[in-house]
């Protein structure tokens, strides 16, 4: 007969079957610098009209176009991560462990990450940033970006506090290197690109190279963070079923 696994809530133990996050996560690294070296190299190696300029293979691989490859693979990252989250949450309420609310929030914010990263929601914030400051800008936007992004980063050390000190790292590291690169490299490729106002007036190689690292700390963000929960599972298996493991955080 076929029985279905149990969920509990307990610290690691000899005998435990580790998730192997750190080759997902080497593997998820690979694809992204991958994606990022074909969007820098691609009209280097290939002289084509499809490769080079507005081309459309050049657009559909490019990391500083929007509804592309690239874009694909950042949002398909965090809505992985959310999702794992989410489940996450679900198994550590079931086994009564601490943190499930944390794990619902990180689920939230990688949510939230994904849809603006889908919909470009926060160039939309744009008018808004010109608005508020007098001062010329290539990216408006950062004026009400980074208070946001810091106050999303709050939330997720509150988030953070029970849950386990591995996942802690992980899922609150991804958030804050997806952040740093988001706003932080885009706030330096802004001073770059000087006083355009919100209009896109060129772009130089070092720019450009500080665009595919900005891009690639994205989607490096969204792997690590995406490992958060799996580094708390843990499975034990038995003669004829198993059960999954939430690892309670260490006091």
């Amino acid at each position: 007969m076929r029985t279905e696994p149990q969920v509990t809530a307990a610290h690691p133990q000899v005998g435990d079957d580790l998730v192997r996050w750190p080759r997902l996560l080497l593997t998820l690294l690979a694809v992204s610098s991958a994606l990022v070296a074909i969007s820098l190299l691609l009209p280097v190696l290939i002289d084509h009209e499809l490769t080079r300029d507005r081309g459309d293979v050049r657009m559909f691989t490019y990391v500083g176009d929007e509804a592309n490859l690239p874009t694909w693979w950042t949002v398909s990252l965090l809505i992985g991560a959310a999702l794992l989250h989410l489940q996450a949450g679900g198994l550590a309420r079931r086994a009564g462990a601490r943190g499930a609310a944390g794990w619902w929030v990180f689920a939230a914010l990688l949510a939230l990450l994904a849809l603006d990263e889908l919909t470009s929601l926060h160039e939309r914030l744009d008018v808004w940033g010109l608005a508020l400051t007098d001062a010329g800008f290539a990216f408006p936007w950062l004026v009400l970006g980074a208070p946001i992004a810091v106050g999303m980063i709050a939330v997720s050390v509150v988030a953070a506090r029970h849950l386990p000190r591995l996942t802690t790292v992980l899922s609150l590291g991804g958030i804050a290197l997806l952040f740093f690169s988001a706003v932080g490299l885009e706030a330096v490729g802004g001073l770059m690109l000087g006083e355009q106002d919100g209009e896109f007036q060129g772009e130089s190689l070092l720019y450009t190279l500080l665009m595919h690292a900005e891009e690639f700390g994205e989607m490096a963000g969204a792997a690590v963070a995406l490992c958060g929960p799996l580094a708390a599972l843990r499975i034990r298996r038995g003669d004829t079923d198993f059960a999954l493991s939430i690892i309670d955080r260490q006091r």
